[in-house]
């Protein structure tokens, strides 16, 4: 991609006027919204906003959209109507990309569970008429997301609960791959916020911590969540010596030092605790 395309921001949502889903048989004009608060929150934060149907010859081919979807730096999506089409390309960029999606949605729209996990920013709107006090509440939020984004904060619930989306090829010949185990960890620790959200979103749930171990612990991301989860408690619980080990077995030094200390000022390090402490100290 051109180093002048990455200031534009692609934006995935339906054209025109669409009935909206809302029990009264009513119309949304989505045009509206995009002149109003999307274009202007996203040139606030020093971009140029593009749409499908601006591209050349008002129309975009397939290829050409999972390409917009695949290197923007920055796409918002507006999920709105629950369009079908709109979920479809926010499910192509989650896959795609790592980072740099924002998304934006009425208020009193009934989003899918999956989507839940993510940060959406609401709005008010009737369909018709959009409020200027709304607006003026909505512009600043949305283009301090897009300034976000573009600082490339990691928000695709895809690639931080698969850590690896797509088959590694590595290659040791000439040994440029040197620093990879040291990429992973600054990755991980990149994905802190991500991680502490689905802590909460667990912590929320009410399932006590015994049953999550064996659906989060066989993997590092999980690990880590549930390493987030057990600090997030008021006191260590019982399982957080398997934790911590599930951790280290991980290479996830920083974070299970910070359990291993907890249980080492209550007194409850085991043994072979007490020799992974030490070891995960001297990494």
């Amino acid at each position: 991609m051109k180093e002048q395309e990455r200031d534009k921001c692609f934006v995935i949502m339906p054209f025109g006027i669409k009935p909206i889903r809302d029990g009264n048989h009513g119309n949304y004009d989505f045009d509206k919204v995009y002149r109003v608060i999307i274009k202007r929150a996203i040139r606030q934060a020093g971009m140029e906003p593009i749409r499908a149907d601006e591209q050349t010859g008002a129309h975009i081919i397939h290829s050409d959209m999972f390409k917009e979807l695949r290197d923007r730096a920055v796409v918002l999506a507006d999920l709105s109507s629950e369009n079908p089409n709109v979920y479809y390309e926010l499910g192509i960029r989650h896959v795609l990309a790592p980072k740099g999606t924002v998304l934006i949605c009425r208020e009193g729209s009934d989003l899918p569970f999956d989507i839940k996990l993510s940060r959406v920013i609401f709005y008010k709107y009737d369909g018709h008429e959009l409020d200027w006090e709304t607006v003026e509440d909505v512009v600043p939020k949305l283009q301090t997301a897009l300034e976000g984004a573009k600082r490339g904060t990691p928000d695709s619930p895809v690639h931080a609960l698969l850590e690896n989306v797509f088959t590694p090829q590595p290659s040791y010949n000439d040994g440029v791959h040197a620093g990879t185990e040291l990429h992973k960890q600054d990755s991980l620790a990149d994905l802190d916020s991500y991680q502490l959200t689905v802590a909460e979103h667990l912590a929320a749930g009410g399932r006590p911590l015994e049953q999550l171990i064996p659906e989060h612990e066989n993997c590092a991301f999980g690990a880590r969540t549930l390493g987030h989860l057990c600090l997030r408690a008021k006191s260590l619980p019982p399982e957080a010596a398997r934790i911590a080990r599930r951790l280290f077995d991980f290479e996830q030094y920083a974070l299970a030092c910070d359990i291993y200390d907890g249980l080492d000022k209550v007194s409850r390090l085991g043994f072979e605790d007490l020799l992974n402490y030490g070891s995960a100290l001297s990494e």
